[in-house]
């Protein structure tokens, strides 16, 4: 079995230190009958310097799961 992973998303800058990043991913695994998924969500990046900022991510599945996360993003 092997999995695969395709997906499309768009950055879009709000501001400019706001970025909005809506996406579309979808993933299979070839063995399984039940191996695939579709996400959805939004990330977003705020950027506080211009070494620092600040993420987070909503994103929903196709059985109605949804995660949130927030992290930060340190550029080097």
């Amino acid at each position: 079995s092997w999995l695969w992973l395709a997906g499309v998303g768009a950055e879009i800058a709000v501001t400019q230190s706001l970025t909005l990043t809506p996406f579309l991913r979808y993933q299979d695994a070839t063995n399984f009958s039940d191996g695939d998924a579709l996400n959805y969500g939004t990330r977003a990046h705020y950027a506080l310097n211009a070494r620092f900022g600040l993420t987070g991510e909503i994103k929903r599945d196709d059985e109605k799961n949804v995660t949130y996360a927030l992290g930060a993003a340190l550029r080097f």
